[in-house]
C-alpha cells in the first residue's frame, strides 16, 4: 500500500481525534498534546513514501510515540528557548481544553480526584494551576 497526501488526510480524518486522545493521556497537557498531534501528521506526511504494508495506523502510531518521546527529550530547555525568543503558541480555548480532557479520558478522573482532597487542598490545586498557567496578553 502506497500512501499519498489524500490518503495522509484520510487517515487524520479518521484517527486524529483517538491519537489526540492517545497523546493527552501521555503528555497530561492538552495543548502539547495538540501539538504533537500535529508534528505526528506532519511527520507522516513527509515520510509517506517508506510506508510498508498494509496498515498504515501501527506505522502512524509509532510517529506519535515517537514525537511524544523527544516532546519528553527535549523538555524545558526547548520551551524555556521559545519563551526568551518570545514565540508564542496559541493557546486553547476553555472549550476545547475542556474537549481534549474528555476525549483523553481526564476529565473525569481529575474531578474525582480533585473531589476527593480536603477544601483547601482543592484551593491549593486550583491556585497551582492558575500560577503556571501564562497571563492574557491585553
Amino acid at each position: 500500500m502506497t500512501l499519498d497526501a489524500d490518503a495522509i488526510a484520510d487517515l487524520y480524518d479518521r484517527h486524529a481525534r483517538t491519537l489526540l486522545a492517545f497523546l493527552a493521556r501521555r503528555a497530561a497537557d492538552p495543548e502539547v498534546a495538540v501539538d504533537l498531534l500535529a508534528e505526528t501528521f506532519a511527520a507522516a506526511f513527509k515520510d509517506r513514501r517508506r510506508f510498508r504494508g498494509d496498515d498504515p495506523l501501527p506505522w502512524l502510531y509509532g510517529i506519535a510515540r515517537h514525537q511524544l518521546s523527544g516532546y519528553f527529550r527535549r523538555g524545558r530547555v526547548e520551551r524555556r528557548a521559545l519563551e526568551r525568543l518570545g514565540v508564542q503558541r496559541r493557546e486553547l480555548t476553555e472549550a476545547e481544553y475542556d474537549r481534549i480532557e474528555e476525549l483523553a479520558g481526564l476529565g473525569g478522573e481529575v474531578s474525582a480526584a480533585l473531589a476527593s482532597l480536603s477544601p483547601e487542598q482543592q484551593d491549593a490545586v486550583r491556585a497551582l494551576r492558575s500560577s503556571t498557567e501564562e497571563p492574557e496578553h491585553a
